[in-house]
């Protein structure tokens, strides 16, 4: 049993790609389209953030761990593992005793998604009970990987290619739907790389 309190994110305010990001990769540099782009890039930092489906960008957790008796490693339910400010253990009579961070090994602080959050001790057994690790820590990517940029980028393009090729006329309330229906769909093999490095960030349940 894993309970999560999380704090407010540290996102890029320009999400996994921006406008000039966008217009640099389609080489375009009058203002013309500028509405049309941003909405588009809009749509794809959303669709994206979407699809990975938990907590991506750098925030605060407070999480409640279920401790087995017998294992000396336990996991945070958000990664990446950036850092750990505390982390304490409940005996049973309700006092809480922090754990001393030399007692522990972060496995990884790297902004990497093979960082999946593993704090090793050693020696120590985290004792068992219910809910009764408390770990405070920081998870998630303070920037966005290159691989999603790059995911981010291609479904932009073949957004604007479809748009132009289409006439499609791009509407914010619309947006959402089209962005999301292209990142499902299997038909377009162009978007396969793109859609590969998006499942690496998922949760695996």
């Amino acid at each position: 049993m894993v309970d999560v309190i999380g704090g407010g994110p540290v996102a890029p305010s320009a999400g996994f790609i921006t406008l000039s990001d966008l217009k640099d990769y389609l080489a375009i540099t009058g203002t013309e389209n500028d509405q049309t782009l941003q909405l588009i890039v809009d749509g794809v930092n959303a669709a994206i953030l979407s699809a990975i489906g938990r907590p991506f960008w750098s925030q605060q957790f407070t999480e409640y761990l279920s401790g087995s008796g017998f294992t000396t490693n336990i996991y945070t339910r958000n990664f990446p593992l950036t850092a750990v400010d505390s982390i304490e253990v409940n005996g049973g009579l309700g006092a809480w005793e922090t754990v001393p961070s030399s007692s522990y090994t972060i496995t990884s602080t790297e902004e990497d998604p093979r960082n999946v959050g593993e704090i090793f001790t050693g020696c120590l057994v985290w004792p068992k009970g219910h809910n009764n690790i408390r770990i405070t820590y920081t998870a998630g990517y303070t920037e966005p990987p290159a691989d999603l940029k790059l995911a981010a980028l291609q479904f932009a393009n073949e957004m604007w290619n479809l748009q132009k090729d289409g006439g499609k006329n791009l509407q914010s309330e619309k947006l959402g739907d089209w962005s999301y229906t292209l990142m499902d769909s299997r038909e377009n093999e162009s978007l396969l790389s793109a859609r590969q490095a998006i499942e690496r960030y998922k949760v695996i349940l």
